[in-house]
This record gives C-alpha cells, sequence and structure tokens, in this order.
C-alpha cells in the first residue's frame, strides 16, 4: 500500500489501559480485582458501571473492537491469548486504516479471534 499505518505502540510509551481495542481486550479478561483497582485508579466511580458493561459484552463477545480510540481514522479488533482457557497471557491485536475495513470487519475480527486461539492452544500445551 502507499499509506503508512501509524502504530502508537511503542517500547517504552505507555497508552491509557480504558481506550483502544487492545486495552479493552485486557481489561475485559484480566482477573476481577486487577481490573476493578484499574477502574478504581483510572476511571472516575460514575463512569464505570458503562465500562463494566462493555467490557461484559467484551468477554461474551470474545474480542474488542474500536475506531479512532487512539488514533485518528485507525480501525483496531484485539482478541485475548489465555492459557488453559483462563489465565490471561496477553492479547493479539489486528490494526489497519478505517477506511480499508468497511467491507471486511467480520472477516478481520474473526481472523484475528482464530489467530488467537491458535496461539492460546500451543501455549496451553507447553
Amino acid at each position: 500500500s502507499q499509506q503508512a499505518l501509524r502504530c502508537s505502540f511503542s517500547p517504552g510509551k505507555g497508552q491509557p489501559l480504558v481506550r483502544g481495542a487492545s486495552a479493552m481486550s485486557l481489561l475485559a479478561f484480566m482477573p476481577a480485582e486487577q481490573a476493578q483497582s484499574t477502574f478504581d485508579a483510572l476511571v472516575p466511580a460514575a463512569e464505570q458501571p458503562a465500562l463494566q458493561a462493555s467490557l461484559h459484552a467484551i468477554r461474551l463477545q470474545g474480542y474488542a473492537i474500536s475506531d479512532s480510540a487512539i488514533d485518528p481514522g485507525i480501525w483496531g479488533v484485539s482478541a485475548p491469548v489465555l492459557v488453559s482457557g483462563k489465565k490471561l497471557l496477553g492479547t493479539l491485536t489486528l490494526m489497519a486504516p478505517s477506511a480499508r475495513v468497511r467491507d471486511c470487519k467480520d472477516a478481520l475480527i474473526e481472523k484475528t479471534r482464530k489467530a488467537a486461539r491458535t496461539v492460546s492452544n500451543y501455549l496451553s500445551c507447553r
């Protein structure tokens, strides 16, 4: 492609843990106590119920998506990497310019979920 993709993730640079597909996937699948301490530190109490509802929906569907949450015009999907179906090791994220994914979001979501399951299964067998 002629268009470069800007990724805000770089070594040593932090990102908000309550914005973007990667962050939301991590929050949704991390242990409840850890997530709550994150909420208490970063999210005003009045906003916590809405965030909890979003995270519940992410857990049910098995992935998180965002569009322009961190970088304008960048769409992302993230799926958790879980050992033995429970322990969160991280999240696998795919990002692309929003304009490029309009007609293929469902396929990209499914491919990302499948890749995360493959990594999870591999790591569970080790």
